[in-house]
């Protein structure tokens, strides 16, 4: 894993699916997985829901996750079930 060279990049990590085996990829999506759930709770219990700015910093946290559960749970299924590690941007080999 590789933390990203740019502070604005839109990936946050990089995990070489060449280099990486199946247990780093898992423990790689699991630990997302748990920090969006950490995240989106935390937003849920700090922002006012009374107040205009609470309910739309729920919903973008909320649509935030929603976007990439839908991305990124297929790929953890397809790779559970025995699939091969995915090649797309995110598991390429890193380039110096």
């Amino acid at each position: 894993m590789r933390y990203p060279r740019r502070l604005l990049t839109p990936l946050l990590f990089h995990l070489d699916s060449v280099e990486n085996d199946r247990r780093q990829f898992f423990c790689m999506s699991g630990a997302g997985y748990v920090a969006t759930a950490i995240g989106v709770g935390l937003i849920v219990l700090v922002v006012p829901h009374d107040a205009w700015s609470g309910r739309i910093a729920i919903g973008l946290a909320g649509l935030g996750a929603l976007v990439t559960f839908v991305l990124e749970v297929p790929i953890t299924l397809r790779v559970a079930r025995g699939g091969e590690l995915p090649l797309g941007e995110a598991y390429r080999p890193y380039a110096e």
